[in-house]
């Protein structure tokens, strides 16, 4: 065969072998998303496996009281799944009966463990099966943005289909013999030179460098990228485990537990049966009505220009939020509302729309802006300060999101349409004779879509969220306005298409554990006689000071709250964590920052400006460990992501629980890998226990009202005057 078609050959078979590389390229996270399922189950497996090997038999004695467990209580569940029926049965002090009992009640334990139990990704704990989960979505990760460039260059390649057809006739001398289209031929042989020439073929060549790169990553590396973006690995994890690819070619391996749970226990069964247990675990999304939920799940979302992964819950939340136009969007602090919120914007923009509103508190302005261009491309100008007009005339020529603050608001001039206005923590305007209120909603008549977003609906009365709701959808309004004694089901769906909430424990399977101490100091000598000094005034002023009383006692050591202070922060350091401190008094604040010292950051108070504060937790979160930041309860408990901190202290309970939620949820939020535990400080036989009391039986009307999408039977408000007096006399001496 002559040289020039073993040539021609050549180029054809190296077209064809291009496009070989590249459809691997494209496709090079499908075998990746099975991977991360098998390494998956195989973490579950061990971690459940652990479990039930540091679970005693001594548990099952809540199972049946008739088993008899005392021969075996030094066994581990473990131990009991391997042991047959008949070889429990032959252990001195157990019969067949409760050989039985104690097989039924060990396998319906280990189910409720495999149900219940939340797959925990931590640097702390690198197993080998946890590093090979935690590889295989690092690389699911990297390996995306290569398949998303291997599409854009396949997009360039010319259906090449016909060109091979025709090119094998100048590559084949019988073809070439009979072919009355050489001249097509000889083109085509052209162009495919011309293509394997190109500079396309260097670009796939760096990708598949890339690609070998990415799969050789270090252990350091992708942990390192895990404890950085935690949040992200557990979004890819959540992505591929609700919707695999297919299934995985060979199962992973299981422990010898695992057949026994699945299939029951089928040994002879006696007479004695055990108890049954039945868990029901409520959806918060059946709220819907079939018709209303179809319709939210067609909503087609155009993400292009979102720079984050959403999860599953989020996708629901976006959708929901397009679908229904004016809503107000309730889910729990932590979960990702302003992720909802830009993604709707990008969505929307991604169809046509040219400008979006933001308004918020001063002091999360900064945060916005940084959310905004990190999971984003869109522009963004905040309209605060010097360069107010300057940044409004530049969003008002370019488009994009403009960000202000609700007492810029009464600034606001623009007359033309805005496609959407957010209005962050939008409790602050339930207020309709406040001018900030009146501002917002002159800004919210020239939008089309209206999204509130709060995590606390509900501070004090029904009518609070009955007036947010009011703003939205006024008829949903009038109708619940009159539905304080029908059932809470009722309720929640005729709130369904305007109010949404989701809580941590409903969408959250890698969250850590949250522990709420409720830490009791007995007061010293010197604090015990201050304190009924101040009890015999009899004055506001006085009461307001009975909160602060750990902290106007000179000497530390006669400071009980402050010496509980120093020994939590100690063992916290000891341990390399960090830790949060609230209060609302800035003199209390002043005080801990004196008594800790340098390990003391802050304080964020309500008089630094948003620049300031944002620079602080920059530093905050840039510490390795034993640092402490101070913030004053109101003015650091909304707006802050730090996931760093898993020390939690409030200094004195608060009057509202939204208070006290908003400052846990700083550091109790997506992208915590370690166990959150708060330090509530209260003074025993103080004026803190009888707060505290106030506090959980607000606690208690927001569950029944706001929690979960729905309202309880009847508006109640608890000692507003009470309250308000209270409140009264710590503004003033705050």
């Amino acid at each position: 065969m002559a040289p020039l078609f073993l040539k021609n050959q050549r180029l054809v078979k190296g077209l064809k072998k291009l496009r070989e590389r590249i459809n691997s390229l494209m496709h090079s996270t499908e075998s990746l998303s099975r991977e991360i399922e098998e390494a998956r189950k195989d973490l579950l497996y061990e971690q459940i496996d652990t479990i039930l090997r540091n679970t005693s038999a001594e548990v099952l004695r809540d199972y049946h009281s008739g088993a008899r467990i005392q021969p075996i209580s030094h066994y581990s569940l473990r131990d009991i799944q391997q042991l047959s029926q008949e070889q429990l049965a032959s252990i001195r002090g157990i019969g067949a009966t409760s050989a039985y009992l104690i097989k039924e009640c060990t396998s319906d334990y280990a189910r409720r463990v495999i149900q219940n139990h939340r797959l925990r990704i931590t640097p702390e704990n690198r197993t080998a099966r946890a590093s090979r989960l935690v590889q295989k979505i690092y690389q699911y990760d990297k390996m995306s943005a290569v398949a998303q460039k291997a599409k854009e260059l396949n997009e360039k390649l010319t259906d090449d289909q016909e060109l091979v057809k025709q090119a094998k006739a100048a590559a084949n001398p019988l073809r070439w013999v009979f072919s009355r289209k050489k001249q097509n031929a000889l083109d085509s042989i052209d162009r495919i030179q011309s293509i394997l020439q190109s500079p396309l073929v260097v670009e796939v060549e760096k990708l598949e460098g890339k690609s070998s790169d990415i799969l050789r990553a270090e252990h350091e590396e992708y942990w390192g990228a895990f404890r950085y973006d935690p949040a992200r690995f557990y979004a890819i994890l959540s992505g591929t485990h609700q919707k695999p690819k297919q299934e995985p070619k060979s199962e992973p391996r299981r422990p010898q537990w695992e057949n026994a749970v699945g299939q029951g226990n089928k040994q002879k069964r006696p007479d004695v049966m055990p108890k049954q247990r039945v868990d029901h675990t409520e959806n918060e999304e059946d709220i819907f009505s079939p018709e209303l939920r179809n319709q939210i799940e067609k909503v087609e979302l155009n993400t292009k220009g979102l720079h984050c992964i959403l999860r599953p819950y989020q996708v629901f939340g976006v959708k929901y939020i397009l679908n229904q136009g004016n809503v107000l969007l309730g889910d729990e602090m932590g979960l990702g509302k302003t992720i909802e919120a830009i993604a709707a914007m990008v969505s929307l923009r991604n169809n046509g729309a040219t400008r979006f509103v933001v308004v918020c508190p001063a002091s999360v302005l900064v945060n916005w802006e940084r959310e905004i261009t990190k999971h984003s491309d869109m522009k963004c100008f905040v309209l605060h300060g010097a360069d107010y007009f300057e940044q409004y005339q530049k969003w008002v020529s370019e488009g994009g999101i403009a960000i202000t603050n609700y007492e810029n608001t009464a600034r606001f001039v623009y007359e033309g349409t805005v496609a959407m206005t957010v209005v962050d923590e939008a409790h602050y305007i339930k207020n309709r004779s406040a001018a900030r209120t009146r501002n917002t909603l002159a800004i919210l008549e020239k939008s089309s879509r209206r999204l509130f977003m709060t995590g606390t609906p509900l501070e004090n009365r029904l009518d609070e969220m009955v007036e947010l709701i009011g703003m939205l959808q006024p008829e949903i309004a009038k109708r619940i306005s009159r539905m304080y004694y029908v059932k809470k089901e009722a309720f929640r769906h005729e709130v369904a298409p305007v109010y949404f909430r989701r809580t941590k424990d409903s969408v959250w399977d890698e969250m850590p554990e949250l522990q709420v101490i409720e830490d009791v100091v007995e007061l010293t000598e010197e604090e015990r006689e201050k304190y009924i000094e101040l009890v015999s005034e009899g004055t506001m002023a006085a009461f307001a000071k009975l909160r602060q009383i750990s902290f106007m006692i000179d000497n530390d050591k006669n400071s009980s709250k402050l010496t509980r202070i120093a020994e939590i922060c100690e063992e916290a350091f000891a341990n390399g964590r960090k830790v949060l401190i609230f209060s609302f008094y800035l003199n209390t604040i002043k005080r801990i920052k004196d008594s800790l010292g340098d390990v003391a950051l802050g304080p964020i108070t309500g008089s630094i400006s948003p620049e300031a504060r944002q620079g602080i937790i920059d530093d905050f979160s840039h510490k390795e460990g034993g640092v402490a930041l101070l913030a004053q309860v109101l003015a650091g408990g909304t707006g802050l992501n730090i996931q760093e901190a898993s020390i939690v202290i409030m200094c004195e309970p608060q009057y509202k629980p939204s208070t006290e939620n908003q400052a846990i949820a700083r550091a109790y939020r997506i992208g915590q890998i370690s166990n959150v535990t708060v330090y509530r400080l209260l003074g025993e036989k103080t004026v803190d226990e009888r707060i505290l009391q106030i506090l959980k039986e607000k606690q208690a009307i927001f569950d029944a009202y706001a929690n979960k999408s729905e309202s309880g039977e009847k508006s109640i408000t608890l000692k507003e005057t009470e309250i308000a007096a209270m409140e009264f006399a710590d503004s003033k001496v705050s």
